[in-house]
């Protein structure tokens, strides 16, 4: 698994306007990570005591609870739902010595929840919290791909790599779409951004990605392989099949054996 995000949690108070304006998860929220400051209702609690700390461990693993329950809801494709839950997890995150300490994870829910819907800019905000973060180099294909769909082919390239999929496939070398023109880039973003989806098991997921990377890249081996592959997982065999046999069409080096290998008749 691989979930390349560069996620730096700066200030609460810049937290709380962002989800305020994209989940109206406002007023809690509102206060900064290193200065005490009024909060909301809610006990606030001194870890010094194993007291407190159990108190604290309990909340967190409740807000955990939501959380997740929040990603079930959206695998499912309910936004509504997958929203409503992550209110209540981020209404359970523990507040010490007056200040709420927000998890970094309902970021990254809310960004993919807004990713989904595609509502990009605020998939960014969300997976970006800090503004001036949003412009350094690094890999976030999260970020990368949101800024696809808005047509910022620039933007993306600085979120991308090919060592995004190089680091996680042996047959990919000769068969890369690259990122020569913004169409290859595209592709290599999407393409990246399914096996990642892959790899953790959302493979109805990944599937989506693959055919959005092949509108990019019609006639790429990797691409056809990896939808390939994610369908047999989904058991779809027979539509698997017709994605090996183009990979094997368009396919180099070791990928072209092992799709020739994985044609069922």
């Amino acid at each position: 698994m691989f979930r390349l995000r560069q996620l730096t949690l700066i200030g609460i108070l810049f937290l709380a306007s962002l989800i305020a304006s994209a989940l109206s998860l406002a007023q809690s929220m509102q206060a900064n990570n290193s200065k005490k400051q009024d909060v909301p209702k809610g006990k606030s609690h001194n870890i010094a005591s194993p007291e407190a700390n159990a108190r604290y461990n309990a909340l967190l693993a409740e807000s955990r609870r939501y959380d997740k329950q929040a990603r079930d809801l959206l695998r499912e494709g309910d936004y509504e739902g997958a929203e409503q839950a992550l209110r209540k997890a981020q209404q359970k995150s523990p507040i010490i010595n007056g200040v709420q300490r927000v998890p970094q994870t309902l970021l990254m829910t809310l960004g993919d929840i807004r990713r989904h819907q595609g509502r990009y800019a605020e998939a960014i905000q969300a997976y970006l919290p800090a503004g001036q973060n949003a412009w350094r180099t690094g890999l976030n294909l999260d970020v990368a791909v949101c800024f696809v769909y808005l047509g910022n082919y620039e933007a993306a390239r600085r979120f991308y790599s090919d060592k995004a999929i190089l680091e996680h496939s042996s047959i990919a070398a000769d068969n890369l779409p690259g990122t020569h023109t913004n169409q290859a880039l595209a592709a290599s973003v999407l393409l990246a951004h399914g096996i990642d989806a892959s790899l953790s098991g959302r493979h109805k997921e990944a599937v989506g990605d693959y055919e959005a990377a092949s509108k990019f890249a019609r006639s790429n081996a990797l691409i056809a392989y990896s939808t390939g592959l994610s369908l047999t997982y989904l058991n779809r065999d027979k539509e698997a099949e017709g994605y090996f046999r183009k990979a094997a069409r368009y396919g180099k080096g070791k990928l072209l054996q092992s799709a020739r290998e994985r044609i069922f008749d």
